[in-house]
């Protein structure tokens, strides 16, 4: 079994997105792009049936759009001419 296959990778990942994003000044007003996540994982957390693929499923598939998305707002902050 790979990494790529356990879901809470993934969460790790956004936890890792989120900082970024609230770790630089020009960038953390961002974060509230983050809700729908935070609130997914919250709702995974309240579950009894915490880290199964299925309930994980809007974290894993979001993934991919959050990390263009951070390298897009990174990109356009910090290489204005």
């Amino acid at each position: 079994m790979t990494l790529f296959t356990k879901p809470m990778i993934y969460l790790w990942i956004l936890i890792g997105l989120l900082g970024m994003v609230c770790s630089f000044k020009k960038t953390i007003r961002y974060w509230i792009a983050f809700l729908p996540v935070v609130t997914s994982f919250l709702i995974c957390l309240a579950s009894p049936v915490n880290g199964d693929m299925r309930y994980m499923l809007p974290i894993t598939a979001s993934t991919i759009l959050y990390v263009a998305f951070v390298n897009e707002i990174i990109y356009k902050e910090y290489n204005e001419f």
